[in-house]
């Protein structure tokens, strides 16, 4: 494979002599451009490593249960009621339902983004999948998913010997 690889600024494995390949952080790639890639270092002889910092990590059981509804439970009505008398607010301005209803949207977007790419990520078993997949090969891989202070999952991959 001595073409780029499609997607967002992918390169091949630089030719021996050079650093290892660093890959993805959260990876939006399918599982195919996934297998490329490995498949591109396992043809060039070259190591591989990729590191996911943003693996997702559901909240406590307990904040689950008692954090999250009971807030709710109660600013519900709060919010309810600010957004229903919101328009009423004399003298009217402009600027009040910008404030109220366009800028609040902003973090909605940011925490459905997060959400949506914390769904997508590749968890050690999937990742392991796609290595098990790959052509015979002398290649050590190793997988893991590791907690330090936050969770990061990787994968390192190597010519044996």
């Amino acid at each position: 494979m001595t073409e780029p690889l499609p997607g967002r600024e992918q390169r091949p494995i630089p030719p021996r002599g050079e650093r290892a390949r660093g890959a993805w952080r959260g990876a939006p790639f399918g599982i195919e451009m996934v297998r490329d890639v490995l498949q591109d270092a396992v043809d060039k002889h070259r190591a591989i490593c990729a590191f996911d910092f943003s693996a997702f990590t559901p909240p406590p059981p307990v904040m689950l249960l008692l954090g999250n509804p009971l807030g709710m439970l109660l600013a519900t009505p709060f919010v309810l009621g600010m957004l229903l008398a919101t328009p009423f607010v004399r003298p009217f301005r402009w600027s009040r339902p910008q404030w109220t209803y366009v800028i609040p949207v902003v973090p909605i977007f940011y925490a459905w983004d997060a959400l949506v790419s914390g769904l997508r990520l590749y968890s050690v078993r999937e990742l392991q999948e796609i290595v098990n997949g790959l052509p015979a090969n002398e290649y050590v891989w190793e997988i893991r998913r590791e907690h330090v202070p936050r969770s990061i999952t990787y994968l390192l991959g190597r010519p044996d010997g």
